[in-house]
């Protein structure tokens, strides 16, 4: 299982490449923007939602082709579909609309990029919120046809626990679940303590998560949020702050694999 991280605000820094070392780790999850990276293992998110087929396959096309030309074959197409950011309610009204239009999307990048590797999207999590959310389990659900034409799924993982309970089991056992239901290769996306915890105790956990993760088969991948950012207003979620390392890193790298 490759062990990753998410870099979404910013460029990457020297500073960003020397934790990237010291945490061991082997693959990122990043825009498109970032084009250049001091790592092989890179999947790509492509949070460009237009509802026009034609307009959208060309924009992506164009984005696509560097990195493919440079090796890199793993994108994630459109995340959080589920909700109005992400499509849900101007791009299409539905799981089954949206299977439609992924599998559209799809069909035309392969037919330009055969060996290109696209993954169903993260959802947003949560129940029916009207207008704005419809529930994950529901449209993960009804989006089966999307699944089936994916070559891997991005399932995002998160939790608020400030002690080892049973929520990071919670979290390995949904992965399982997935896994046995859709028989898809899974990338963990987000994984983290979203809440204001000690950065130390958020490593712990970290690590307890990813030796249970490697262990079920068909996760290729787990991408811990985040790696940096150039706001302070993200610091409590960082790996690294903007002038020095937390001590998640050290932790991360202390796994025994």
């Amino acid at each position: 299982m490759l062990v990753g991280i998410t870099k979404l605000f910013g460029d990457i820094t020297n500073s960003d490449i020397e934790t990237i070392h010291n945490a061991r780790i082997n693959a990122i999850y990043t825009p498109v923007d970032n084009v250049v990276l001091p790592i092989n293992n890179v999947f790509y998110v492509l949070d460009e939602t237009l509802d026009h087929v034609d307009i959208y396959t060309k924009l992506l096309i164009d984005r696509i082709t560097p990195l493919y030309v440079a090796g890199h074959r793993y994108f994630e197409l459109q995340g959080t579909p589920n909700s109005s950011a992400g499509g849900y309610g101007w791009a299409w009204l539905d799981a089954g609309e949206f299977s439609v239009w992924f599998c559209e999307v799809t069909k035309r990048l392969k037919a330009v990029f055969p060996d290109i590797l696209i993954g169903y999207p993260r959802l947003s999590y949560g129940p029916d919120i009207g207008g704005i959310q419809l529930s994950n389990d529901k449209f993960l659900f009804e989006s089966k046809r999307a699944i089936e034409r994916a070559d891997f799924m991005s399932v995002l993982v998160h939790w608020k626990s400030r002690e080892f309970d049973t929520a990071i089991f919670n979290a390995v056992h949904y992965l399982a679940y997935v896994r046995h239901m859709f028989g898809k290769d899974i990338i963990v996306i987000y994984y983290n303590n979203n809440n204001n915890v000690q950065k130390t105790k958020k490593g712990y956990q970290y690590l307890m998560f990813l030796n249970y993760a490697r262990k079920i088969d068909g996760v290729i991948g787990a991408f811990g949020h985040t790696l940096s950012s150039p706001s302070k207003e993200d610091m409590w979620i960082t790996w690294r702050s903007q002038n020095s390392e937390s001590s998640i890193p050290a932790i991360v790298a202390s796994r025994e694999w």
